[in-house]
């Protein structure tokens, strides 16, 4: 989440920017642990492992833009209100099975920092490197870019596919049934078998809408997606051609759909 604010376009925004954090590498914790498991580990007691530098979040989103070598940008300060909600939200796609960071639980730890006793660590022989240090020790190249710019697209497309897959089937479905059934019957199709075709393609649209919000289904719902786009593309080739010179492009605008489809598809990992 850090990467993908530091990489945000334009400007980047964070909530309780002044809250100090104080961090750890991943593999100074693994050393960290391993040395509990020696044989004269100190046992019973709770140790922080930390760096003693205490970085406020504006200044970590910061220096995290400058190694992925983006230019400095202001940093938008979001209102808590909507902080919450979007945490609120984040909480409700859980149950989807959509493990976003931006959670309430981590707003409640991003308001009350990130600090510990930077001197624990010594007693088990261990010197955390600064914020810095780690940065320069794990260069970002090209790579670490595109996930930061691509960390909130992501969601935003996830986002847009299901409102264009579910509003298609609806309006299918109500105010634009007659006007899709008589695009059918114009090609000589027989009215019953056209609306058969249209009320089943707009349930198949909503029901694969449906699937996009559940995670365990995300990626079988974006597959069935370019399927049906290429079916439909191939359909409408063959029953009305002339669509393809519609000014306002029926079948030409599936074609973004279906590439926004695969992206999603693409970045559709998480781990």
């Amino acid at each position: 989440m850090l990467r993908g604010l530091a990489g945000f376009p334009g400007a980047s925004p964070v909530v309780f920017g002044d809250s100090l954090v104080q961090t750890i590498g991943a593999e100074d914790l693994a050393v960290a642990v391993a040395r509990c498991l020696a044989p004269d580990a100190p046992t019973r007691v709770s140790l922080d492992l930390v760096h003693d530098e205490a970085l406020t979040l504006i200044d970590l989103v910061g220096r995290l833009r400058g190694w992925l070598g983006l230019r400095p940008v202001r940093t938008i300060r979001l209102p808590l209100g909507l902080a919450r909600a979007t945490a609120a939200a984040s909480d409700a796609l859980a149950w989807l099975g959509w493990r976003s960071p931006m959670r309430t639980a981590a707003l409640e730890q991003l308001r009350m920092g990130v600090r510990g006793r930077a001197e624990d660590a010594t007693r088990l022989g261990c010197a955390p490197r600064s914020f810095d240090a780690l940065l320069a020790a794990a260069p970002s190249g090209v790579q670490e870019r595109w996930f930061a710019r691509a960390y909130f697209a992501k969601p935003a497309i996830l986002a847009c596919l299901f409102a264009f897959w579910l509003l298609s089937g609806l309006i299918g479905l109500t105010v634009g049934l007659k006007d899709a059934i008589a695009v059918l019957t114009a090609s000589g199709m027989d009215a019953g078998l056209a609306t058969t075709a249209v009320i089943g393609g707009s349930l198949v649209d909503i029901v694969l809408a449906l699937l996009l919000i559940w995670r365990p289904t995300a990626a079988r719902a974006l597959q069935g997606m370019l399927q049906i786009t290429v079916g439909y593309l191939l359909g409408g080739a063959l029953v009305r051609p002339d669509l393809w010179l519609d000014p306002m492009g029926p079948l030409l605008k599936s074609i973004p759909a279906a590439f926004l489809a695969l992206a999603a598809l693409a970045t559709l990992d998480e781990r």
